[in-house]
């Protein structure tokens, strides 16, 4: 399976890694709420979800589509993590599904430019990453001969 960069884990922060990453780092849930060095990925957050609501994409701080500084990867996928967490708490479906449509078109656009950027062996192993991640099925590329007499 293919192993994600930190680019990647920015820019699809719904996928399997970026959990890891948010557990990596051992932050709880309480911290986001208690510490002031903190606080900034709370108002990112809720940045991300006025975007959604409003129904536009979130541009995200990367630069280049890459996470070229430390500070980009941290703030990319706690954001997207705490804006789910703060709309799961808040209850509101509608805002729930624009936020999920809006953070899909922004998936998409990456996603587009990855697989049209890569290698064809690297373009398959990452829509595989994606769609395993996404719908937890499993995806097996095999080639089938099919033949008949005439």
């Amino acid at each position: 399976m293919l192993a994600l960069g930190q680019d990647e884990i920015a820019k699809y922060p719904f996928l399997a890694d970026a959990g890891q990453y948010l557990k990596d780092k051992g932050f709880t849930l309480e911290q986001f709420g208690t510490d002031p060095d903190l606080k900034s990925l709370i108002e990112k957050a809720f940045n991300r979800i006025e975007v959604a609501a409003d129904g536009k994409i979130y541009q995200s701080d990367l630069i280049g589509d890459q996470a070229s500084n430390q500070a980009a990867l941290p703030r990319e996928v706690f954001s997207f993590l705490l804006a789910i967490v703060l709309l799961k708490l808040s209850g509101m479906h509608t805002l729930i599904k624009r936020f999920a449509l809006a953070e899909a078109r922004r998936a998409e656009k990456y996603l587009e430019k990855d697989l049209a950027n890569i290698s064809d062996e690297s373009k398959k192993q990452l829509a595989i990453r994606v769609i395993d991640d996404l719908f937890s099925v499993q995806i097996k590329n095999r080639m089938i001969f099919c033949y008949t007499n005439i």
